[in-house]
């Protein structure tokens, strides 16, 4: 159990030791209520529970996202299908019955064996209209785009 050893209620930050934690506890300059770890040399900063909340927010957690693609990421896989070049070309999840349930996202490459498109298929009946796609741009070798449109 780590105990915090050190409260800042200056503003002044002193380098803490290897494996000691400290408290931001001075309310000017926006840290207040920040937790730091010593490593080192320096003060590592960890995120407050707010700046956590912001990303997952920002990025889409599965209690409350409505992009597929994170959704079906979230879920465990059932099986998988590659092509005669080893890529993946099939992901199924739990709850796909291969017929009249599909829950899987279906890759694609281009003719130079780049990954350029994911359709993903969350709970839908048949294989025809894919819930949404992910489509992937290259300039050279380089992925340069993605985008995601939903159906």
């Amino acid at each position: 159990m780590a105990i915090i050893v050190k409260r800042d209620t200056n503003g002044v930050k002193g380098t803490l030791g290897i494996g000691e934690f400290g408290l931001d506890h001075y309310p000017a300059g926006g840290d207040a209520g920040r937790i730091y770890y010593g490593y080192g040399g320096s003060s590592v900063a960890l995120s407050k529970k707010e700046e956590v909340d912001t990303a997952s927010n920002a990025i889409g957690t599965v209690g409350d996202v409505k992009r597929y693609d994170k959704i079906l990421g979230s879920m465990d896989i059932i099986a998988t299908t590659k092509n005669g070049a080893g890529k993946l070309i099939l992901v199924r999840y739990a709850g796909d019955d291969d017929t009249s349930a599909y829950f899987r996202d279906v890759l694609s490459y281009d003719v130079d064996n780049k990954l350029e498109e994911v359709k993903h298929y969350y709970g839908t009946a048949d294989l025809v209209t894919a819930s949404a796609i992910t489509t992937l741009g290259y300039t050279g070798s380089d992925l340069t785009s993605t985008s995601y449109t939903e159906s």
